[in-house]
């Protein structure tokens, strides 16, 4: 162990949003990807935290891990069946689209692609797309909208406000589904 309560941001990966990570033990210890959910002991063999993060592309390579106690506390809370704001419960709700990355070109979210059968599909939502609002709420950004989605459940009915590649605005109320763990 190298330091406590250390803070990272995490780099984006596939569809995965980068994110914000604090109170995390720093390790010189050889953690690599692919140790993540693993364990990181002290020099006596006990489990002090659970590997989560590496640096890359640095000479001295740099780990870091939840500490144990609050991994436990996590564990309680999944077991208790609790919902917070960063567990969520069964399959998130899901709209049926892909978004592109943030390109803070546009206001929105601009759609990257739609899932045929899905609540998007209905709408006529479309590659190329920007949605501006859900319920009302400003879209700044592909952000926003997962984390706006992130807050409904299943069988949610929301309404979508969107405008096309060609200007056009659109609204419709869809009924999100449950969707793939992300």
């Amino acid at each position: 162990m190298t330091a406590l309560k250390q803070s990272i941001t995490t780099a984006a990966e596939g569809s995965a949003d980068s994110e914000s990570l604090n109170g995390l033990i720093e390790t010189d210890a050889d953690v690599v990807s692919g140790d993540s959910g693993g364990p990181l002991l002290n020099a006596a063999g006990r489990v002090i935290g659970i590997d989560t993060a590496a640096s890359s592309g640095t000479r001295d390579v740099e780990g870091y891990a939840i500490p144990i106690s609050s991994a436990l506390r996590i564990a309680d809370t999944i077991e208790a069946g609790t919902d917070t704001a960063d567990i969520t419960i069964g399959y998130p709700a899901f709209l049926g689209i892909s978004v592109a990355g943030d390109t803070g070109a546009t206001s929105g979210a601009v759609v990257g692609s739609v899932l045929s059968g899905t609540p998007a599909a209905s709408t006529g939502l479309a590659e190329g797309d920007v949605v501006t609002a859900v319920d009302g709420d400003p879209v700044a950004s592909a952000t926003d909208l997962t984390t706006r989605l992130h807050q409904e459940k299943p069988g949610a009915t929301v309404t979508i406000t969107w405008t096309t590649a060609s200007g056009t605005q659109h609204s419709a109320d869809v009924t999100l589904v449950a969707g793939p763990a992300d």
